[in-house]
């Protein structure tokens, strides 16, 4: 099946045959070292987030308004993706790109060439965010863990935009969300969820999705996809309310967060770049574009 196991393709440049080991890499268990070392750092306040969860009323009460919060977000973390400012940010590095849906022509080294430097940046802005609002303990948490979610879908339809993917399609704001989820399940139920993914990569090309279904089918796909994504979320944000260590954990679990959301933008996003180049093979699309070539660069850096 596609997605598992080593794959070449004619189309893939060496860069790209060795960008798709990379990401196979990445997909084995633990073998992201930002996740581990978050794992750690968070282990404390992940523990007292649980305790505070089993509390009657506060963990379910909150993770209720976390998933509403995911479905708000989905709409308004993307609308705030600029399109035009993606195509001129290629176009600045020599690519002639009009439209999001030319960055497919180009060579998988000029997407990551724009896309360097966007973890850090949504990391500060998150940890920033975490930190002010940690300290305000509970009412903080309520502005919180909305926003942080904003943030984070922000953060995917970036990367999914200088991936070549339009996050202002209903059926890409689902796949964005699956993004969301897979970042925030344990990585014991990454596998199945990863099958979700591909899935929902090949319905989109043969156009099996909701683009064209009314906006509650988009809502009730997300509905079960917010609340995985709310759970761990919701128990390690809870550790704010605890006065003492509300600054320190709201700023340690929200770069954390962000770290696994930036992490899986941009190897899935990148991932599904390639499946595409890979066309029928890759379950991506029937008419793999023409190799895209910069107009004064052929590194895309």
């Amino acid at each position: 099946r596609w997605g598992e196991g080593p794959m070449t393709h004619p189309d893939w440049s060496p860069y790209e045959q060795a960008a798709w080991a990379e990401i196979q890499g990445w997909l084995e268990p633990d073998a992201s070292l930002r996740a581990r070392l978050g794992k750690w750092a968070t282990a404390p306040f992940s523990a007292a987030g649980a305790a505070a969860f089993a509390a009657p009323g506060l963990g379910a009460a909150l993770q209720t308004v976390t998933e509403a919060a995911v479905q708000a977000a989905t709409r308004l973390g993307h609308a705030t993706v600029r399109p035009d400012a993606v195509c001129a940010a290629y176009r600045e590095a020599g690519f002639p790109v009009a439209a999001v849906s030319h960055v497919a022509e180009l060579e998988l080294a000029a997407v990551d060439g724009r896309l360097a430097g966007r973890a850090a940046k949504y990391g500060a802005l998150a940890l920033t965010e975490g930190a002010a609002t940690g300290a305000l303990g509970l009412p903080g948490l309520l502005v919180d863990v909305p926003t942080l979610l904003v943030l984070c879908l922000r953060a995917i339809g970036e990367h999914a935009a200088y991936c070549g993917f339009d996050v202002s399609d209903a059926d890409e704001q689902l796949f964005a969300v699956q993004v969301l989820a897979y970042a925030s399940c344990p990585d014991s139920a990454r596998g199945p969820l990863l099958a979700q993914v591909d899935a929902l990569g090949r319905d989109i090309v043969k156009k099996k999705t909701v683009k064209k279904a009314h906006s509650k089918l988009l809502v009730k796909l997300i509905r079960p996809l917010a609340k995985k994504a709310g759970a761990r979320l919701t128990k390690a944000k809870l550790a704010q309310v605890i006065p003492a260590v509300g600054a320190a954990a709201g700023a340690a679990i929200n770069a954390w967060y962000m770290g696994l959301v930036c992490d899986a933008a941009y190897h899935l996003y990148r991932r599904r770049f390639l499946a595409r180049k890979a066309g029928p093979a890759g379950a991506a699309r029937s008419d793999p574009p023409p190799r895209g070539r910069p107009e004064s660069s052929t590194t895309g850096s």
